[in-house]
């Protein structure tokens, strides 16, 4: 059908229809423009809200693991020199209940320990919790074994990260 016929059966229908057709035109107008360029824009809006929120979430992570990590740091660093090292192993000697012989401390960040007969599984348990909770290092040890089964003396020096 070209233009003239086109025009021709617009002009032979009747208002009625030539209303209906332009009413149906106008809607299909603005189906056609909301499904190409309204709903596409909403859809990327959409993605990039859920988008922000998940940065948002992370970046909430990393602010708590960050403050954990000062926690921890400040909790360790709270008083100055080689006293809070001293303190700790102390306390913790004190809590694991092995017998201390002898403790010198090594400039601000480290401690020279001497244990004598003390049980073995009690000694590695709290070289575990040194390490682990308390974030040492041991840098050096020497473990002798004892005349009594299961006892031994040990030599260590423990160092702050």
């Amino acid at each position: 059908m070209n233009f003239d016929q086109l025009k021709a059966w617009w002009g032979q229908a009747s208002t009625r229809d030539q209303l209906a057709i332009a009413a149906l035109s106008f809607c299909l107008a603005l189906y056609i423009l909301y499904a190409a360029v309204l709903k596409s824009a909403w859809d990327m809006r959409d993605k990039q809200v859920d988008s922000a929120n998940s940065q948002l979430a992370a970046l909430e992570r990393v602010r708590n693991l960050a403050a954990q990590w000062v926690n921890r740091g400040g909790s360790r660093s709270g008083s100055s020199g080689g006293g809070s090292l001293v303190e700790i192993v102390d306390n913790s000697l004190r809590q694991n209940k092995l017998r201390l012989n002898n403790m010198q401390p090594s400039g601000s960040n480290a401690v020279r320990l001497r244990l004598e007969a003390v049980e073995f599984n009690s000694l590695l348990a709290w070289l575990n919790q040194m390490e682990t909770q308390q974030q040492l290092n041991i840098k050096e040890i020497s473990i002798a074994g004892s005349k009594d089964a299961g006892m031994v003396s040990a030599n260590l020096r423990l160092q702050r990260n």
